[in-house]
């Protein structure tokens, strides 16, 4: 069976040459969107400001594990699925709020850590759906 979704990044040099785009499962599709609708912010689409999600508002600032925070985080991304992505149906959002180490050559960060888990239903095929996605937010760096 032909895949008859595209895969993103769209790689629109290939249309130029008139070469075929990557295609990709439904799944997949669904994937990318997802990815694409958490690393997106409010404001950034130019033809749909309500696209993204609030994440990125708290991307610099001095946080803290905050479950408030976290909640409007999921309820955030949540709204964002349910508004662009309706090959999904009875979607469910969990974030783990992490802190993790990071960095080399004797400077080291400080990194909140976002583990984003998506399930839902696939409305097509009432397959289940998973996907899953990691976020850094507010790198703090330090020698």
């Amino acid at each position: 069976m032909k895949h008859s979704y595209y895969s993103l990044p769209l790689r629109l040099g290939r249309v130029i040459k008139k070469k075929e785009l990557a295609r990709c499962s439904l799944e997949d599709s669904i994937s990318d969107h997802i990815h694409l609708m958490i690393t997106s912010h409010f404001n950034e689409n130019k033809h749909d400001e309500k696209f993204g999600n609030s994440i990125w508002e708290n991307e610099f600032g001095n946080i803290s594990e905050n479950h408030a925070i976290r909640e409007e985080i999921n309820r955030s991304v949540l709204r964002c699925i349910n508004r662009y992505e309706p090959r999904l149906e009875q979607v469910r959002v969990n974030i783990r709020w992490l802190q993790e180490e990071t960095g080399g050559g004797g400077i080291k960060q400080l990194s909140k850590r976002l583990d984003i888990t998506i399930t839902g239903t696939i409305t097509v095929n009432r397959k289940p759906f998973s996907h899953e996605e990691q976020c850094y937010i507010a790198p703090l760096s330090y020698k």
